[in-house]
């Protein structure tokens, strides 16, 4: 989004400036907008010029307004209202009333979730034209008219002047194509009006404060089991509580602060066990679940997946970790919910041998399998709550997740450096039952060029228990051939018994811009 010179506006009378500022400034929730935005924006039916032909999500949002503040001098706040509380103000009304409905963002909740090794599948139109610069996700996770989608091949073109000449832009009229192809084709998949947006508007919102119970396997720590309390604020705003335990024993405790926007976007600042941690799920419809991902603020590969279910009152299991064993095997399973009381109960072939500990949210057991249990999903329940848990005739392989990763050097200099995170998951044939309790890691040279340039011993270290691999500090390393930096391809091998399985690792150099959506 640019800011028009304002010799465009010489026509807008002065009168006319008072009364749209007027119509703005009545008190309303866009006041924040009129009092930051009207200096460059012209009133126009619908809201203000550029700013109402778009959507975006609250990471997307607060990329412009720093787009704004960098290029075009905005200086957001003024005496009455101070800058933080200003730019929250501004990232807050417009996710709520030019955001994305649900089903919008879902299909790209891998970026906002910082899922960086993410594969994206895009058509060779937004690969070639979008994706040499940026993820396609990024642009899929805005809505314009088609006048906006042209507006930002202009934007494009003035702020970055050698686009035509760069990569996929050399072999082909690239304006023409921008213009004929890609514009049509971006307003036809992320149109600025749409059903589901319409639809989103009308849903009433639900509160989401209250207790909430989540499991999810940690990077480096292993399986995790939570229980989150909101303290409700006003203007969507949450006070957050954490308190659980690791499967190792190890507990959990932390508080921060949550903010939910566009009536389902919740972001949270946490610190958890003395790290600082940041949250981002989406709530369901109905305010009784949400599904995301907690990372680590400085290390953003390293966290879990949440899936989150509101303890309303109603028996419900949220999660089984871990949620398959083995014909024969004696293991701990804990069962994490709401409302969890009564009798725990397995299905045919499962026979609890132990209760190790049970309140509301959590309940610790010890099972055994039988010799001759069939493989499959068996049926389990604490009291009224039901679940499942699988049944497998043996693991006879692993693999690794991720397949492909990139870490990053750093550490020396005004960039961290950015580890990478490896887990172990066991298989049964072709299906993936769920992560192992524990493996072990190491790297060795991805082909005969790593081994020449001896990269295990430069690139970085890899934590033989916990799978998280440390890059090196930033280069030039005159240790290395020509002095080169700490970069590396690198094999990463898990084991488990006699088990092997093998990814691959690019370390490599600093990013210097870390938007919120890459």
């Amino acid at each position: 989004m640019v800011c028009r010179p304002f010799r465009n506006y010489a026509s807008v009378s002065l009168l006319g400036l008072i009364l749209s500022w007027a119509v703005f400034a009545d008190g309303r929730d866009d006041d924040v907008v009129s009092q930051n935005c009207l200096g460059c924006h012209v009133p126009e039916e619908g809201g203000l010029s550029r700013i109402n032909g778009q959507r975006k999500t609250p990471e997307g949002w607060q990329m412009t307004i720093h787009r704004m503040q960098t290029v075009h001098g905005l200086t957001v706040g003024n005496q009455n209202i101070p800058i933080g509380r200003s730019m929250k103000q501004l990232v807050k009304h417009l996710s709520d009333t030019q955001g994305l409905a649900p089903s919008e963002a879902a299909p790209y909740r891998y970026l906002i979730e910082q899922r960086l090794n993410h594969f994206e599948d895009f058509e060779p139109e937004m690969r070639e034209m979008c994706g040499r610069c940026h993820s396609g996700g990024r642009v899929a996770l805005q809505r314009r008219t088609k006048e906006e989608w042209d507006l930002v091949v202009h934007f494009h073109l003035g702020q970055f002047p050698t686009i035509e000449y760069q990569l996929y832009g050399r072999d082909r009229e690239w304006v023409k194509q921008a213009f004929e192809e890609t514009v049509p084709m971006l307003a036809e998949d992320y149109p600025f009006e749409s059903d589901a947006w319409d639809e989103w508007q009308q849903a009433e919102k639900p509160d989401l404060s209250g207790t909430w119970v989540f499991s999810g396997h940690m990077a480096g720590k292993g399986y995790a089991h939570v229980v989150m309390t909101a303290a409700g604020e006003d203007d969507d705003n949450y006070k957050l509580t954490l308190a659980g335990s690791y499967a190792s024993g190890e507990s959990i405790s932390g508080e921060g602060r949550a903010i939910v926007y566009t009536g389902y976007e919740w972001r949270g600042q946490v610190t958890v066990n003395g790290v600082s941690m940041r949250m981002v799920l989406a709530a369901d419809a109905d305010g009784n679940g949400m599904t995301g991902r907690l990372f680590e603020k400085q290390q953003v590969l390293i966290g879990m997946d949440v899936s989150a279910t509101r303890d309303n009152g109603e028996a419900a299991i949220a999660n089984v970790m871990p949620g398959f064993i083995g014909a024969g095997e004696e293991q701990v399973v804990t069962i994490s919910g709401a409302g969890l009381a009564g009798d725990v109960s397995f299905g045919d072939g499962i026979s609890v041998t132990e209760v190790l500990s049970a309140d509301a949210n959590h309940v610790s057991v010890r099972v055994k399998a039988a010799a001759d249990a069939s493989a499959g999903a068996v049926s389990l329940s604490v009291g009224d709550a039901a679940g499942s848990i699988r049944v497998h005739g043996g693991i006879d392989a692993i693999a690794v997740e991720p397949a492909y990763a990139i870490a990053r050097v750093g550490g020396n200099g005004p960039t961290h450096p950015l580890n990478a995170a490896f887990r172990a998951v066991a298989m049964s044939g072709d299906e993936m039952l769920g992560y192992m309790p524990s493996a072990s890691w190491h790297v060795e040279p991805f082909n005969e060029m790593s081994a020449a340039d001896n990269d295990v011993k430069f690139a970085g270290g890899m934590d033989a228990e916990t799978g998280i691999y440390s890059p090196a500090g930033a280069g030039p390393n005159p240790e290395r051939r020509m002095s080169t930096n700490n970069a590396g391809n690198l094999k990463v091998v898990a084991s488990a018994g006699d088990l092997n399985a093998e990814a691959q690792l690019i370390v490599t150099v600093q990013v210097w811009i870390t938007p919120p959506l890459r």
